[in-house]
């Protein structure tokens, strides 16, 4: 034998190795495969679960102010066709309508929770004089349609939303 046939016959593996190297190759490939896949696919859902549920709690929290100005326009409603004192009672047991009064009138029959202005300090007066003075402003917001909703710039920066109707 030449020394060329003896390192080649050295060097060379079995049938049986290659045969496991190839497979062991194949298996490592196709489990590395299926846990990359598996990582991505779960990642992926995730965030998709929290689009999901995200999504879920803004639709619920539409539902909610929906219902809550909905509730406010039957309330408001309710004290527009009811007697001066009858009214005031209405809305002494809500506590989510601030104020209230037709801008037809002189603001004298106006409807205000001092309770909840006292919290910041502010008078009766001081809440007719700024009412007053956004009077036509107001008044622009309902023409444009029969329910209205705008926020209600003051003064004070009071997170307060106006209904017209």
């Amino acid at each position: 034998m030449s020394t060329h046939e003896l390192a080649r016959q050295q060097s060379s593996f079995s049938i049986r190795y290659k045969i496991l190297l190839v497979i062991s190759f194949l298996l490592f490939a196709c489990v590395s495969a299926y846990l990359y896949l598996a990582v991505s696919f779960f990642k992926q859902d995730k965030v998709n679960l929290v689009f999901e549920y995200n999504k879920t709690s803004v639709e619920r929290l539409a539902a909610e102010i929906d219902r809550f100005f909905s509730n406010s326009m039957d309330t408001v409603d309710l004290v527009a066709q009811s007697s001066l004192q009858k009214g005031q009672q209405i809305l002494k047991g809500n506590s989510h309508i601030v104020l209230y009064g037709e801008l037809s009138k002189d603001f004298d029959n106006l409807y205000i929770d001092k309770d909840f202005f006292k919290t910041y300090g502010l008078s009766s007066d001081q809440i007719k004089k700024e009412v007053f003075a956004q009077r036509k402003e107001i008044d622009s917001y309902v023409q444009k349609q029969k329910d209205s909703l705008w926020p209600f710039q003051n003064q004070w920066d009071i997170p307060l939303v106006s209904l017209g109707r």
